[in-house]
This record gives C-alpha cells, structure tokens and sequence, in this order.
C-alpha cells in the first residue's frame, strides 16, 4: 500500500501547477496512450445490447473477453534459456506487446493481470475503486520494470490518468447509474495541479 500511495504522490508532484494541455508524451507514455485508444475503440465495435436489465450492459462481458487475451499462454515445451526472451514476447497477447521491450517480458503476466483488472468485472459487471487500484498498479508497474521511466511521470498524469478516465467511464457508464464524473485516481492526481479557468 505504501508504494502504491508514494507512486501516487510522485505522479501528483509531477503534475503539480500543470495543465492537461501541457503534457508532452514520450514514446513509452505514447504506447500506453496507444493501448487505451485501442480499447477505447473497442466500445465502438462493440455495441451496448438491447436489454431488460437497468445496469451492466452485457456488451460488457464481449469487451472484456477481448481484454482477457492480453494474458500470456501456456510456456512452450520447447523452453530453453536462450529461446526464452523470443518465446515470452511471442506469448504476450496483441495488446500488450506493442508497450513492452524484450526485457521487459517475464513480468508480462502480471503486467496482464493488472491491466485486465483495472477495468472491471465481467463476471459481475462492475466496476470499482479496486479495478482503479489495479490499473494504477499496472502503470506502477511499468515504472518498476522500466517500461516506463521518472521523465514519464508529468505524461502519466496529466495524459494517461486521463485518458483512463475517459474511456473506463465511457466503458461503465451503464453499470450502475453512477454519473460522478471523477474517478478516485484522477482526483487524487488532479489535486495536485492547477485546474483551468
């Protein structure tokens, strides 16, 4: 928890005294930019169903399939050390591979992992501050493995905590009537800088 909330202070002091319009994105933070705009796009190809029930569209569960192969396969049975790095970043699912280096593979299943349950639960079909939690630590992540380095941090806040925003709101919109605009990361971070006027 507590690198989790110092990951979430240093990206606020990052941002601190800025503007959405003054983030310059790096082509690492432009690869994770790439990725939402990929699932935001999803939502275009996936429409809301016609249904009975109030919330959670059960589009959802479609959209959230396509997220799940971003997990890695099963390991080759024909592993040895020096195939390795080839056979992990053959394994990454589409999405996920355009963000990572070589070096970066063997934390790619749980890179995954985070990034599948930072946008809710298909099986309930839902969404919450914990799916938020995990998307963060996705990015958190990406620092650690060094996907992702200090520079990026003023990109991250002002350019990918919003997109997330964006488009995991846009995703959930129908799930449980909740019309708050603001997702908890986004405030925490927006906090921290100067809002326009």
């Amino acid at each position: 928890m507590q690198e989790y909330l110092g990951f979430l202070q240093a990206v606020g002091e990052a941002v601190k005294g800025k503007k959405i319009r003054d983030a310059t994105s790096s082509p690492r933070t432009q690869r994770v930019l790439d990725l939402l705009q990929t699932l935001g796009a999803w939502i275009e190809e996936i429409p809301p169903l016609k249904q009975e029930q109030r919330f959670g569209n059960k589009a959802f569960r479609t959209w959230h399939a396509r997220l799940e192969e971003v997990r890695l396969s099963e390991p080759s049975s024909c592993w040895s050390p020096i195939n390795l790095p080839f056979m992990l970043f053959q394994q990454v699912g589409d999405l996920l591979r355009p963000v990572l280096e070589p070096d970066n593979l063997p934390s790619a299943t749980e890179l995954a992992e985070y990034l599948k349950d930072g946008f809710g639960n298909p099986t309930r079909i839902d969404y919450g501050t914990g799916h938020e939690m995990a998307f963060v630590m996705f990015l958190g992540a990406l620092f650690k493995v060094r996907v992702l380095l200090d520079e990026d941090k003023e990109a991250v806040g002002l350019a990918v905590f919003d997109r997330y925003g964006c488009g995991a709101l846009e995703v959930f919109a129908d799930l449980e009537g909740n019309d708050d605009p603001c997702l908890q990361t986004t405030e925490v971070v927006s906090q921290s800088r100067l809002t326009e006027t």
